[in-house]
């Protein structure tokens, strides 16, 4: 794709991150990081929102937003692994990483639960 190479500081920061020293650091930028949606709400509205009924519209929003985030990720890794990290895998699974790690972590925000996931589902190593 045309331009993926500008996203090279992106894929490091998976790389990075796969440490647990690099989930720290990771951490510590999401103070600076700029996300706009739903990705600011904090895990607690999250798991807040998924004790709604399935088509209530906060819960739907946080929903959507984080398979929007992590489809757009994905995209990103296609292009630069030839890996397809949500390949056999369901959006109730993935919601349900992210309950767990937003009860656990409810005042973190929920882009910051969403980046953590692609991760942990990206592949190590170096680009192709």
């Amino acid at each position: 794709m045309k331009g993926s190479r500008n996203l090279l500081p992106l894929l490091a920061a998976f790389a990075i991150a796969s440490s647990p020293a690099g989930s720290a650091n990771l951490l510590e930028r999401h103070a600076t990081f700029q996300q706009f949606g739903s990705g600011n709400s904090s895990s607690g509205t999250w798991t807040q929102a998924r004790r709604l009924p399935a088509r209530s519209y906060e819960r739907e929003v946080n929903e959507a937003w984080v398979v929007g985030f992590l489809s757009g990720s994905n995209l990103i890794i296609v292009d630069q692994f030839d890996t397809d990290i949500l390949a056999h895998r369901d959006a109730e699974g993935l919601w349900a990483w992210i309950d767990n790690y937003c009860s656990a972590h409810p005042l973190t925000n929920i882009g910051t639960a969403a980046n953590l996931l692609v991760l942990e589902l990206a592949p190590k190593g170096e680009p192709h």
